[in-house]
């Protein structure tokens, strides 16, 4: 749901940018691939965490 909710946000932007499809979805990974690897690095570090 949230990735809809990224994609419908962000898609006219990066469109108005000139970008194609393609490259808009691969935006939209690589953003979502970024909050995934933050939320992974917070879990870790507290599961490491005394």
């Amino acid at each position: 749901m949230r990735q809809r909710m990224i994609s419908f946000l962000l898609s006219p932007c990066l469109a108005k940018q000139g970008l194609s499809k393609k490259e808009i979805m691969r935006c939209l990974k690589r953003y979502i691939v970024r909050e995934v690897h933050t939320a992974l690095l917070a879990d870790f570090t507290a599961l490491n965490t005394p």
